[in-house]
């Protein structure tokens, strides 16, 4: 008798247990489809806009159209020797959830702005971040999504507090009218947390390129402060707040490398006792920091080839985009990339600066040279990804609108080769590999969106 009772106990527990997972299970699918719909919420705060702020019907059009998440583009490239297939699907363009409707867009403003956007892979699933701090997510697990035969993505909406940010408070009032520059930059997860870069206002209209840290939950993430420094560059003359760099790249669970430009302050890059114009590393334990290279413009994109080499790429002056060779292991006063000594551009406004003489020889001024240098045309090189192919790897641009593949043959990455180039007529801002044969772009167009690429 005291055995069945025992059993009986026992599966009373085991009908409690299961209902409590239930319940945790159905209030989560609750959250889940409550910040789904926050998406489609904005499809209201858009007409509102129509309706009361003189937003008018063809912008409207192109931001409702933007929450569809529709596949929009299915498209073969035959090269050479490599060959690619492109699906493209609408990523949700969203206005800024605080966005009071003070700003009356137009349909022009619309389709000429920049859209940037940055992906990363978490638990499987792939978030993009928005500049504007917008947060989502593709409720897929990556590794087993069938995009071949989808055609339309499910977004969710992850809440954070990137609105009330002081970076933020400028993004209604300022990015989201003229610019984008000071807004998140990149987007790192490492050790259950993420990691962005953005252009942070340190003091009164005084700016550097710092990092944001959130442990990871899928109810609300809440950024704060992880790496930032006093120094800071005031908007004023030749001011460039695009030229802040502001790339991440895990380097291991305890270190990563980061970015920062020289907002068009231009000698800094040759200062060795400041951080503008460097790729820096953060030891994520101590908030430390280190100078790995110097002699920089604006780094856009980095990749490690191996444990001690990284490639990087390089926004120079007028047909003056870099790609630069960096070891890991060098002291940083060795690896000075000449920036504005000598580049193989030109200033854009054509006029000579005796600080910033732009010579054309790196080496015969005791720089390094970079590996390649894009010489014909304003390419605005972006991301750039080893594909584990032969020591291939990508290259992407953004005016260009280029995805090129180089070849290091034999492993020497002082002799680069373009191999290929597919010209997809879009601006490319981010790549990210998932695996040997599927990588991932967000793409700049009329309508932003989020592409798969494999290779034939």
């Amino acid at each position: 008798m005291k055995f069945f009772s025992k059993i009986g106990f026992i599966y009373f527990i085991l009908l409690i247990l299961l209902l409590l997972m239930f319940k945790s299970y159905d209030l989560m699918l609750r959250k889940h489809e409550k910040n789904r719909q926050e998406l489609f919420k904005t499809n209201d705060r858009i007409q509102n806009l129509y309706d009361n702020k003189g937003i008018n019907e063809q912008a409207l059009s192109i931001l409702s159209e933007s929450l569809s998440g529709k596949k929009v583009d299915d498209t073969s490239y035959i090269g050479n020797e490599h060959s690619l297939n492109i699906k493209s699907f609408y990523i949700p363009y969203v206005i800024n959830a605080n966005y009071d409707g003070s700003l009356a867009y137009n349909a022009n403003s619309i389709l000429k702005s920049k859209k940037p956007s940055y992906i990363e892979k978490i638990n499987n699933k792939i978030f993009i971040f928005f500049w504007s701090g917008k947060i989502i997510y593709l409720d897929e697990n990556i590794e087993t999504f069938d995009y071949e035969n989808t055609d339309n993505l499910n977004f969710v909406e992850l809440p954070s507090n990137l609105n009330g940010f002081k970076a933020g408070e400028h993004l209604d009032e300022v990015v989201m009218q003229t610019n984008y520059w000071n807004g998140i930059k990149d987007a790192i997860y490492i050790k259950n947390k993420i990691y962005l870069s953005y252009v942070k206002e340190v003091e009164d209209n005084c700016w550097n390129t710092s990092v944001l840290v959130a442990d990871l939950n899928f109810e609300y993430l809440n950024f704060e402060d992880f790496f930032t420094y006093s120094d800071c560059l005031k908007n004023e003359n030749e001011f460039q707040g695009v030229q802040s760099g502001g790339k991440l790249l895990r380097l291991s669970e305890t270190e990563m490398l980061l970015s920062i430009g020289d907002y068009r302050y231009r000698t800094l890059a040759q200062n060795k006792e400041s951080i503008f114009g460097k790729i820096i590393k953060i030891n994520m334990e101590s908030g430390e920091y280190q100078i790995v290279s110097m002699g920089h413009r604006n780094p856009q994109g980095m990749t490690l080839i191996n444990d001690n080499l990284l490639l990087a790429t390089e926004h120079g002056p007028k047909r003056g985009d870099e790609i630069n060779k960096i070891s890991l292991d060098i002291p940083f006063e060795e690896q000075n990339y000449g920036w504005p000594i000598a580049s193989y551009g030109e200033h854009y406004d054509g006029k000579f600066r005796p600080e910033a003489p732009l010579k054309k020889s790196h080496r015969d001024n005791g720089f390094l040279e970079p590996i390649h240098f894009f010489d014909k045309n304003y390419h605005g090189v972006s991301s750039i990804q080893n594909i584990e192919e032969n020591n291939n790897f990508f290259v992407a641009s953004l005016k260009g609108g280029n995805l090129y593949i180089f070849s290091a043959e034999n492993n020497n990455y002082n002799d680069i080769q373009i191999k290929e180039t597919f010209f997809l007529n879009n601006r490319i801002r981010d790549i990210l590999k998932i695996n040997k044969n599927l990588y991932l772009l967000t793409l700049e167009g009329t309508l932003p969106s989020l592409s798969f690429l494999k290779f034939l």
